[in-house]
């Protein structure tokens, strides 16, 4: 019997082959590590909410734009992270109002710590639904911009090497810092192909046996 294949966007074409030959989690339409990939975000959304906060009570202090000959000073609210909290806010109660609507239960207050709470108790089912790769892709793009908002200049993108993968020869990179557009411990190459902490490792070797096979052939 054919595996499905996860439907999450992270386990698309280029994805971690290994994981992806997994398939689903039984009763899911995810595999099982974008399941707790999820959950992870989820509980994580909370605090990043709380540092888009922080970066919001020190905004900096700069001129308006000149209007009718005026030019007012006052403070200048950088309007990235005023977004990426509404935008959290917005993704976390939308379905969390699904949740609410369809399995008819009580919903959470407007908070953003109890709405992502909510989602998690009612993860499982979530990620049944026919709309799980929408939730999957919504809380990832949320929790990237919240993440470049609160602190944009603590992400670098650091080059690895040539991707081991057979018959690929794009460059792998990896964020370092804790506020880099992608998980941490993910690395991946041009091409697409992803990289878990896990594998690390294993794309040493990769990268070492492939540098060795460019050596010979070029001596």
């Amino acid at each position: 019997m054919r595996t499905q294949s996860c439907a999450a966007p992270v386990c698309g074409p280029g994805a971690d082959e290994r994981r992806c030959r997994s398939g689903t989690a039984p009763g899911l339409r995810v595999c099982a590590a974008c399941r707790d990939r999820l959950r992870g975000a989820l509980e994580r959304l909370p605090a990043l909410y709380d540092e888009c906060g922080t970066a919001l009570a020190h905004p900096s202090r700069s001129p308006r734009e000149r209007v009718g000959g005026t030019r007012p000073l006052g403070l200048s609210l950088p309007e990235p992270v005023v977004a990426a909290r509404a935008e959290i806010l917005s993704v976390l109660a939308s379905w969390a109002a699904l949740v609410a609507d369809e399995r008819a239960v009580a919903p959470p207050p407007r908070a953003v710590r109890a709405l992502a709470v909510f989602l998690v108790r009612h993860l499982d089912w979530l990620l049944a639904h026919p709309a799980a790769a929408d939730l999957v892709g919504e809380v990832a793009a949320v929790s990237r911009a919240a993440r470049r908002a609160a602190a944009p200049d603590r992400a670098a993108r650091l080059a690895l090497g040539r991707c081991g993968r057979q018959g690929c020869d794009a460059t792998v990179t990896a964020d370092v810092g804790d506020r880099g557009d992608r998980p941490p411990g993910e690395a991946r190459c041009g091409a697409g192909h992803v990289w878990h902490a896990h594998q690390w490792l294993l794309l040493a070797r990769r990268m070492e046996r492939a540098g060795r096979v460019r050596g010979g052939a070029g001596s």
